[in-house]
């Protein structure tokens, strides 16, 4: 397993954790103004990385939108396309709900 192939996964395992902790805060929040806005809003990835199975060891950078913010794609020239963009409506989120409980 190459170094581009780690950073990727672990990209994508960051990714996948803010997400799903945004979308269940705000599903607990109970006073959140547009709240299915922000929970739409964060399963989008807006820019994060990629790796293509056809060129090991090759990252590229993505920018775009994207739903899930984790995107597996089986190849037929042979391998998995991984694809991770980062939530930042997600972390706004998480910062608009979890600050004033912290204060």
């Amino acid at each position: 397993m190459t170094m581009a192939t780690l950073f990727v996964v672990g990209v994508a395992l960051l990714c996948a954790v803010i997400s799903a902790w945004a979308v269940l805060r705000i599903i607990q929040a109970g006073d959140l103004a547009w709240k299915p806005l922000w929970l739409i809003g964060s399963l989008f990835g807006v820019i994060g990385f990629g790796l293509d199975p056809r060129a090991p060891g090759h990252l590229f950078f993505h920018v775009g939108f994207q739903i899930p913010v984790v995107m597996g794609v089986w190849s037929s020239a042979g391998g998995l396309l991984l694809k991770a963009l980062f939530p930042p409506i997600a972390l706004v989120a998480l910062v608009k709900i979890e600050a004033p409980v912290r204060r």
